[in-house]
Parts: C-alpha cells; structure tokens; sequence
C-alpha cells in the first residue's frame, strides 16, 4: 500500500513538474524558422500569429527566414535544435511533400511534434493580362499550350514544391505541357509573373490578391474543391472541366519531437485562441486564408495522411525521387 501511494505522488509530482515548466516557458526570446522567403504566404502567417504570441507570452517571438532546399535547410535546423521550445518551424505540406521526392532531406516527419494548422489557402493558376492578352481561360490556355507544345512557360516555386505539383498534376489530368520556370520562393515567382517575365503562374492566394484585384494578373482557376470567399467569383479547375483536381495548400507549427508535450500543448492552446479572435481571424482571411480548425490530434493525424497522398501523387504525374 505504501509503496502504491509513493507511485502515485512521484505521477502526480511528475505533472505538476510538467505543467510548471510548462506555465514557465518562454524563459527567453523564441525562433520562428520560415523555410521561405521573406513575402510568401508562409512568410505572412508566421509574421501574424508571431505577433500574437509576443504578445500573450510575454516573450519575443522572431521569425527568421532560412532558405534552401525547397524548405530543407529550414526545416533541419529546427530538427536538430534544442527541444526545449524556443525554435518552432512554421511550413507548408512541403514538410510532407520533401520526404515523397528526396532521399536526402536532412530529417524526418518523426523529428517534429505537430503543433496546430494555422491555415489553409487555394494556389491560384494566373495569367498576364499583358504579356498573354489571349490566355482569358483554362481551355484558352490549353489549346495554346497543345498548339505550341513547351512554348508556353509557368512559373512556381523551387522543383517538388506544392505550387509545382499543383501545377504538374493540373498538366497531368488535362493532357496538355508548359515548360516549367522554377523559382527560390513564391515572391520571386510571383514577382516574374506580374513583371510579365513569364506569363503564366501558380501562385499562393494571399501573397496575389492585391495584384488579382488591381487587374495586373488575371485567375483563370483556383486549386481547392471549392471556391475561394475572397474571390468567389472564380472557379475551381474541378468546375472548369478537370474533374475531380484538388491541391490546395496548409500552412502549419511544429517544435523538435523532444520538446515536452505540456508546452506543445500550452502552445496549441495558445494559439487556437489567438486564431480564434474575431479580429485576427477577419484579417486571415482578409489577407487570403481561412483559419485552421483542427485539434492537435486532428492535426498530426492529417499530416501523416498528406505524407501518404504526396508519395502516391508523385509517382501519379511522374516524379521520380532523388
């Protein structure tokens, strides 16, 4: 009996330890590593919910863009920091989509402990009204496409990136080819587009809205089942003939696997009430986003599904990994 009762202070000591370091954390200024550059929707959700978090934990939340590898070299660095919660990685389904293409990424899915999904966003498929006057709508741009096969150049991000899957598997199920212009980052591909550098792109929602609504790009599709509330107008690929296309993008939080789970969750916690606030969710979506719903369980549980759906995609439209 004795024995039972000392079992059980030292579980209920253990806790209250847990919850007390918990309660303490942050002691110190806390990284947020964006895999991307600065500008991108990735960028932009890390920089809101950064703000947010300064502000109710009483510690700096600063993020630092560190890129490379099509969100590699950002994502390792977060794996091999201390687990004691002050590096978080805020990333896209790139964290997924790497593993299904690369042998080499430096890390694994099991190296991170899923925080919250902050948000989801359609890819847009776009076009310069300028630099291609006669790309009005996807079947415009298909039969320019066929006619000229390879002539028509997209741009997306870096090679495997979301974007360019969004875009292959697009190609890949209405049967026509573009020659693919890579880029660093969704700015930069974004800024070549409404340049008229290349006239065709997939870009992210909330880093092209300002230019959709000012005519200097024209949305001949979104890529998510349904339409998007900011630009409702718009239709899906799905609705345009592609039947059944489907690519949106998510944006998420993660800590390194080692950090403790009081402070995982106290961070969801945190951050579920932070999304949750009538002004902080008007300017997600305001700024092309709809906020994230899922509990951390919930979370974890879609991240693995995704890991799943990218190794089936990219055999599906051709990939083969390095």
């Amino acid at each position: 009996m004795k024995m039972k009762v000392c079992g059980t202070l030292a579980l209920m000591l253990g806790l209250l330890s847990g919850q007390a370091q918990a309660q303490a954390w942050p002691e110190r200024a806390v990284r947020v590593v964006v895999p991307f550059s600065a500008g991108g929707g990735t960028d932009i959700i890390a920089r809101l919910v950064a703000q947010r978090l300064s502000e109710r934990l009483g510690q700096p939340f600063v993020v630092e863009n560190r890129t490379g590898g099509n969100g590699n070299i950002g994502a390792q660095l977060v794996a091999r920091s201390g687990a004691d919660g002050h590096t978080l990685l805020v990333s896209t389904s790139a964290l997924t989509i790497n593993p299904a293409l690369h042998d080499n990424t430096g890390y694994q899915l099991k190296e991170f402990s899923p925080v919250i999904q902050l948000a989801t966003s359609p890819y847009l498929l776009v076009v310069n009204p300028v630099a291609a006057p006669g790309l009005t709508s996807l079947s415009a741009l298909i039969e320019q496409a066929k006619s000229r096969e390879g002539a028509v150049s997209w741009a997306s991000t870096s090679e495997g990136n979301a974007e360019h899957l969004a875009g292959a598997l697009l190609q890949q199920m209405a049967g026509f080819r573009m020659t693919h212009v890579p880029y660093k980052g969704g700015a930069d591909a974004l800024k070549d587009v409404v340049g008229g550098h290349v006239a065709v792109g997939v870009v992210s929602l909330p880093t092209s809205i300002a230019f959709v609504k000012s005519g200097q790009l024209r949305v001949l599709g979104v890529t998510s089942a349904t339409r998007a509330p900011q630009i409702p107008d718009i239709p899906t690929l799905s609705e345009l003939g592609v039947s059944g296309y489907e690519l949106p993008t998510w944006y998420g939080m993660w800590a390194p696997a080692g950090v403790r789970p009081e402070i995982v969750s106290r961070l969801h916690a945190v951050l579920s009430d932070v999304l949750r606030n009538e002004e902080v969710s008007q300017r997600v979506i305001a700024m092309g986003f709809a906020v994230g719903s899922m509990t951390q369980a919930q979370f974890g549980d879609y991240v693995q599904r995704e890991a799943t759906k990218y190794i089936a995609l990219a055999s599906q439209i051709g990939l083969k990994k390095q």
